[in-house]
């Protein structure tokens, strides 16, 4: 993470995200400590680890003011460089929010608030991970909000009309076999979660 590679020691206070995806027929959010001097690039990856996007598509964060932030070197949209500007930043006091856009085309909506600040006790970046969280992640280019609501609908009854296709669609993405029956949009693994964030420790 960006926040590694300062040359001098900092004092890191852990900032305590909820990360909630909007709209979503069941409840999807995901709870992080991250380090208030990570960048919004570093968010950008923590929040694709902790909910379980595969990044495959452009994404914007955009603050209380409407500036729109993002990674420049993938679009030529109007964006503010979000490797310049740190999560303390747009997020300074409880309650604040920003907004995560994530895939342009299905748009996937997240709202992050910011819980508490805790105090730096030592463990710097190190504190880094995901405390929490509901639900499973939609799958990728299932359309948006309605299109997975309606998707885990067709899958939770086997009576229904779409149920064949969109188990067969299921399998192809997943390039393994798919039990309809053990899907469940409400499952949520925390220790899967909170590994794929903790990832970033081992990253330059």
């Amino acid at each position: 993470m960006s926040a590694a590679r300062t040359s001098e020691p900092e004092e890191m206070p852990l900032f305590d995200l909820l990360i909630t995806l909007d709209g979503a027929h069941v409840q999807v959010d995901r709870r992080v400590l991250v380090p208030g001097q990570a960048t919004l690039g570093d968010l950008h990856v923590v929040i694709q680890l902790a909910m379980g996007w595969q990044d495959c598509h452009l994404h914007a964060f955009t603050d209380r003011s409407g500036t729109t932030y993002g990674d420049t070197t993938l679009s030529d949209l109007d964006f503010a460089e979000e490797s310049k500007v740190r999560v303390s930043e747009v997020l300074a006091e409880r309650g604040d929010e920003i907004e995560y856009e994530y895939d342009f085309g299905d748009s996937w909506h997240h709202r992050i608030e910011l819980v508490k600040i805790r105090p730096d006790e030592g463990q710097g970046i190190r504190g880094l991970a995901c405390i929490g969280g509901h639900g499973l992640c939609p799958p990728e280019d299932c359309g948006g909000i309605w299109s997975y609501a309606e998707m885990c609908e067709a899958l939770a009854d086997p009576r229904h009309r779409d149920h064949e296709e969109m188990v067969e669609w299921m399998r192809e993405i997943q390039e393994q076999p798919f039990n309809s029956s053990q899907y469940d949009p409400n499952a949520f693994d925390l220790e899967a979660a909170n590994e794929a964030v903790r990832t970033l420790l081992g990253r330059p």
